[in-house]
């Protein structure tokens, strides 16, 4: 039987594998890595502000927006999510424990968590429009988000609840199909732009 250290361990090794197929559209395994571990792989984050349990190693692809904390135990109970005693709500503490470190790095908090035979369960915070407003994807993904998660929940805070693997089927920014509606997307732009154009060129000939 694996300590709870070495399954936690196990976990976040399992999660960063599946985070950087996703966010890589399956071309790369080690996008992410643990914080805790040591050797090359994790020391290529050179001086990037740690936090969180995983970090992005491979800056070649679109910043991961989200602060990630994991958290592989024997057992949990969803209903302590409405437990009014703070000590007795464990996965609220979590939460507060993600948002503090996402706070330090700037980054929507994500709790990843999973109970022993059963299917990891991802929270995610609702984000406000400043992240939003910084890149198309990401006002995509948590869209997208918004649409497949299975519950609200209305804490301090608003965060989406889902399976992981629900999320992970969301088109990534690497996935091929997602490269080609946003190239489908920006010649639709282009046209309309043009359209306006020559409409207001054509405007001013008929006015003259």
């Amino acid at each position: 039987m694996q300590s709870g250290k070495k399954k936690g361990s196990a976990f976040e090794r399992r999660i960063c594998r599946l985070l950087s197929k996703w966010w890589s559209g399956g071309k790369s395994r080690d996008i992410f890595w643990r914080i805790g571990s040591s050797g090359s792989v994790s020391s290529r984050a050179g001086s990037k502000q740690m936090a969180g349990d995983i970090v992005q190693v491979d800056m070649n692809y679109l910043e991961f927006p989200f602060l990630v904390e994991c958290k592989h135990v024997k057992s949990y109970d969803l209903y302590n999510l409405f437990e009014k005693e703070r000590k007795a709500n464990q996965i609220m503490l979590w939460i507060e424990q993600c948002e503090r470190d996402a706070k330090r790095a700037n980054k929507i908090p994500m709790l990843v968590m999973k109970r022993n035979y059963f299917d990891a369960l991802v929270m995610i915070e609702k984000a406000n429009s400043s992240y939003i407003k910084q890149n198309d994807f990401y006002k995509y993904l948590l869209t997208e988000i918004n649409k497949r998660c299975v519950m609200q929940y209305f804490g301090k805070k608003t965060y989406y609840m889902m399976k992981l693997k629900d999320m992970l089927n969301i088109e990534s920014q690497g996935s091929e199909k997602y490269i080609e509606e946003q190239a489908r997307d920006n010649i639709k732009r282009s046209r309309k732009i043009e359209n306006t154009i020559l409409e207001k060129i054509k405007n001013e000939f008929t006015n003259d």
